[in-house]
């Protein structure tokens, strides 16, 4: 309710105003809003966003106070917004309302800004004004505009957390195909479309984790739409609180969550081995203790189990998650590739498994924290054939990126990448193989070098149709001239009518 020219009253919790310019018809990438309000009472003024799809509470963005009395946020709008809200406030008030700009700008006018707040923050706290020009500099050198962007990305969200991602092309593309191809995510459950319901069983080790994320990811396996599942967690000798009020809370108001609190803290690996111990599914599920599931994803697992019976290793398609659950950086797999496997840990989550190859590959082993899971994969993949090892085309899996977190930067625990480098290495070891495995060109990534023997066959494939002259002086130069002799030829002959 309006009170004088710049002041007004909330008489709810939720007052709100509808955003009009002809700026918001045409234009998205990055706006920044900014608006003077001042009132006597604590403001949390936020936007909302709508791109056709109403307004929803993972669309907020959160204004961050720039002045006395003034609020700002830098908004990436994927695509032209339907309509935008302005809330000024949570809570009946009386608040001044004296200024509210919009203004479109570009990357690079983001960029700099980017750069400025961290000098200026470098600058007060007494360190060294120039150094984010540097790291900068080293990482555009080693991984390009994309990579010097994304740690520039990291830096800026440290100083101001609610401020969403850049208005990259490639994360603006992401947020489109999300809303074109994940519409049926929560589509409701019949229990009549499938031959086969198998109970699955999702693995996961806990460890002082935050309450917040902890709560978010068990909250999304409670919210699965396929219903027959258990939760099997082992904390390992948690000494927050916290957390281990929260798993006892679940644990007795869902008989389908068992939990195993470990009175050692061990490591992930004998955590996750206490929580397969609890596992009772023909399928065992692997999650991490604060990363989320889709909420379609158990049913797409059982659809692939009852459409494909001898799937045996099945994986999806993942992306990574903010500390506000905001989507971006998707990983879209490839099919089953053995020899990009054995360069990286490209299955990683969501990974399925059912559980008798388990019993005959063994648990994790203790030693490769950091790449247990690629270890473990490691054995299983080389226990099947092809066309049991299946990939789902959707994303499945929410990788929570925070700071310290390998999601957020893979520099920051550089010990996983050697403990992968170990888990290759004893691979080809005891298999009987002879390679050397290296460092890879970025972490978590390795070179395979296989040794080459002293003599290889080498195949030379030659194709022709009706060729007979240019075919036999070729095969005659190759007989008569050529000194190294551990070849076969190989013709493709495509439908010669030749009898010559």
């Amino acid at each position: 309710m309006r009170l004088e020219a710049d002041t007004w009253q909330a008489t709810d919790n939720d007052p709100q105003f509808r955003l009009k310019s002809p700026l918001l018809r045409v234009v998205s990438g990055w706006i920044s809003v900014r608006v003077k309000l001042d009132s006597q009472s604590a403001l949390t003024p936020k936007l909302y966003i709508d791109y056709g799809e109403g307004y929803s509470e993972s669309k907020v963005v959160y204004m961050m106070q720039v002045d006395e009395a003034l609020f700002q946020a830098d908004v990436m709008l994927a695509s032209i917004p339907r309509k935008i809200r302005f809330d000024p406030a949570e809570e009946p008030t009386v608040f001044s309302l004296s200024q509210f700009t919009i203004r479109a700008h570009s990357e690079l006018l983001h960029t700099l800004h980017q750069f400025a707040s961290i000098m200026k923050h470098d600058f007060k706290s007494g360190e060294d004004t120039f150094r984010i020009l540097r790291k900068s500099y080293a990482r555009y050198r080693k991984h390009r505009l994309p990579g010097m962007f994304e740690r520039l990305d990291m830096e800026y969200k440290k100083l101001h957390p609610y401020r969403v991602q850049r208005s990259t092309s490639r994360h603006i593309a992401y947020l489109n195909w999300i809303r074109e191809n994940e519409r049926n995510r929560d589509r409701a459950y019949d229990e009549t479309s499938f031959a086969h319901t198998p109970l699955i069983s999702i693995v996961m080790a806990t460890y002082n984790t935050p309450e917040e994320y902890l709560k978010k990811a068990i909250d999304s396996v409670i919210d699965q739409t396929y219903p027959h599942w258990e939760l099997c967690i082992a904390d390992d000798a948690s000494h927050d609180r916290h957390t281990v009020h929260l798993l006892k809370e679940y644990e007795k108001e869902y008989d389908s969550i068992r939990v195993e609190y470990r009175e050692i803290n061990g490591n992930i690996s004998a955590a996750s081995n206490s929580a397969l111990a609890l596992a009772t599914g023909e399928y065992v599920a692997f999650m991490d203790h604060d990363d989320m599931l889709a909420p379609n994803a158990l049913l797409e697992i059982v659809e692939t189990i009852n459409r494909d019976p001898d799937a045996k290793f099945i994986y999806s398609d993942e992306d990574k998650i903010d500390d506000h659950d905001r989507r971006y950086d998707p990983h879209f797999k490839s099919d089953w590739n053995p020899d990009l496997f054995l360069s990286q840990n490209y299955i990683s989550h969501l990974s399925v498994i059912r559980t008798d190859m388990l019993d005959q590959t063994g648990p994790f082993r203790e030693g490769y924290e950091g790449a247990q899971d690629y270890e473990l994969f490691l054995r299983v993949a080389d226990r099947l054939a092809a066309d049991e090892i299946v990939h789902i085309e959707k994303i499945l899996y929410h990788w929570r990126a925070i700071e310290g977190s390998t999601a957020f930067d893979p520099e920051e625990k550089s010990y996983t990448s050697e403990a992968g480098l170990k888990a290759l290495r004893d691979y080809f070891r005891e298999k009987g193989k002879q390679a050397e495995v290296e460092m890879g060109l970025l972490p978590n990534t390795y070179k395979v070098n296989y040794p080459i023997p002293e003599e290889p066959l080498v195949s030379l494939i030659i194709p022709t149709r009706d060729g007979y002259d240019i075919l036999s002086l070729c095969i005659k130069s190759i007989l008569e001239k050529t000194v190294y002799r551990n070849y076969e030829i190989i013709i493709v002959d495509n439908q010669t009518s030749d009898p010559k």
